[in-house]
């Protein structure tokens, strides 16, 4: 009996292109997992540097986030694509 194998999803916080092997980063290899771009969110099975999006006022998302983050109590973010409070 021969197993059917599947794709897997690109892990969160970070994304794969077409013909990505494994899900090692590696920013010198187009075939690797990448990092997202700061800023936006990234989770499981993305396939764009920007993620599920950008980050909305009132949250933010530093480095390989892999969901927006509430603003803490006392701080404010007025744009979108904070990557700190």
């Amino acid at each position: 009996m021969q197993r059917a194998h599947r794709p897997v999803l690109c892990q969160a916080k970070t994304y794969c292109l077409w013909g990505v092997y494994t899900n090692i980063v590696n920013s010198s290899n187009a075939q690797a997992a990448q990092v997202c771009i700061a800023g936006t969110f990234c989770g499981e099975g993305s396939a764009t540097p920007n993620g599920k999006g950008v980050c909305r006022a009132g949250y933010y998302c530093p480095p390989n986030s892999s969901e927006m983050m509430d603003c803490p109590i006392g701080h404010y973010t007025p744009e979108t694509g904070f990557t700190a409070p």
